[in-house]
Formats: structure tokens, C-alpha cells, sequence
């Protein structure tokens, strides 16, 4: 039996794939797949109130002073950078997905990017020697 993933809290082998207090076979996980998690909301309302007020600078140009126009646009352009800060220190959220048994079961729900991967590799690995093990039989 080969680990191809070995962590505190998840254990992939060519036999099963342990997470926490459930261990689900290799050979009945289908459909591997990632998805990522909405965008924080606050880095959503950041960014719009920065885009509304670097708006509200070009539009009133024309009718405010040059100070409250300058005023306007750097307000907007600094609350766009808090939002790409925000954005860096609230990461998205990524899913590992399998169908196990004709149902999706979600083994792993993380911000860490490498982690996902790395555990998708594994699992994917698990699978082809799971199938180079036991072929399927065609007719």
C-alpha cells in the first residue's frame, strides 16, 4: 500500500483516503474536481465604494473644485488598494469534491491553494493505481 498524501488531518494511500474519522476506498471516489468560494464581502463593498467615488470624482468634475475632484479620486483610488489588501488576507475558499456513490461529497474546504492541489495530485495518482491495478474488463 503507497501513502501519496500523508497530513494531520488527511491520509491518502492507494487504498482509501482517510479524512478525520471517515475513510472513504479510492476505488468508489469518482468525478475529482475544485471549485472556489465566493469573494469576501468585504473586499466586494471595498472595492465598489472605491469605483462609485473614483466615478462620482469623474463625473463632478465639472462642477466641483479641482481640490474636492482630486479630493474624490484619491479616496476612491486608496479604498481600491485596502480592497486588493483585503482581498490577499481574505483568500477565497477552495473545495475538493468527489462523487462518491452517486453523491458529491466535499472532502476538503480550505483557503490554502497549494494544499488543495497537492491533495488533488495525490488523489488522482491514488486513482491511476487504483486502475492500472484492477483494469476494467472490456468485451
Amino acid at each position: 500500500m503507497r501513502t501519496y498524501y500523508n497530513d494531520r488531518y488527511v491520509k491518502v494511500t492507494s487504498e482509501y483516503v482517510a479524512i478525520g474519522d471517515h475513510r472513504y476506498p479510492v476505488s468508489d471516489l469518482r468525478e475529482i474536481s475544485t471549485t472556489r468560494g465566493p469573494i469576501h464581502r468585504m473586499v466586494v463593498r471595498t472595492l465598489s465604494g472605491g469605483v462609485s467615488l473614483m466615478a462620482m470624482a469623474i463625473v463632478m468634475s465639472a462642477v466641483m473644485p479641482v481640490a474636492m475632484t482630486a479630493a474624490l479620486g484619491l479616496a476612491g483610488l486608496a479604498s481600491v488598494g485596502s480592497a486588493f489588501v483585503l482581498s490577499r488576507t481574505h483568500p477565497r475558499e477552495w473545495t475538493l469534491w468527489a462523487n462518491f456513490h452517486g453523491a458529491e461529497l466535499a472532502l476538503l474546504s480550505t483557503r490554502d491553494s497549494i494544499e488543495v492541489g497537492k491533495l488533488n495530485r495525490a488523489l488522482r495518482k491514488a486513482r491511476e493505481h487504483w486502475n492500472t491495478r484492477f483494469p476494467a474488463v472490456s468485451y
